[in-house]
């Protein structure tokens, strides 16, 4: 215990003694750990965090290859045809759009995204309408 105090001691008079350089290492800390702390707040909330519904590890996503290597979507057409013709799961969801508009309810204004959705989305999901927009408000 005796090192500990005579180190912080020592720290603290290097300190009094360069107070540019000490204000620079103290920023230079602060930054980093802030920035170190907001990348891994948005990592959690994007890709750690599991989704708010029941089973979600079972959960796929299909999409469409392209060429160069990106993910397109199917049209609404393809789509169906492959909900009636695969045999491989429990059910087929799907989803579009990502726009947003503005909402009033209860003579309050909101800003609130808008997906196309099908009519099973919510039902297979296990959740209700209402409950995904309420965990959406909150959030």
């Amino acid at each position: 215990m005796h090192t500990i105090w005579w180190d912080i001691r020592h720290a603290v008079q290097v300190m009094r003694r360069t107070p540019a350089f000490s204000a620079i290492a103290i920023l230079s800390l602060a930054l980093g750990i802030g920035a170190n702390t907001a990348v891994f707040s948005l990592l959690n909330a994007v890709v750690l965090r599991e989704l708010p519904v029941p089973q979600p590890d079972r959960l796929v996503n299909l999409a469409t290859a392209r060429p160069n290597g990106t993910e397109g979507g199917l049209s609404f057409p393809a789509f169906e045809a492959f909900a009636r013709q695969q045999q491989v799961f429990s059910s087929l969801i799907g989803f579009s759009g990502d726009g947003i508009v503005n909402i009033e309810a209860n003579d309050a204004l909101i800003r609130g995204d808008v997906w196309a959705v099908t009519g099973n989305f919510y039902s297979e999901l296990g959740v209700s309408a209402f409950a995904a927009v309420y965990r959406t408000r909150k959030t």
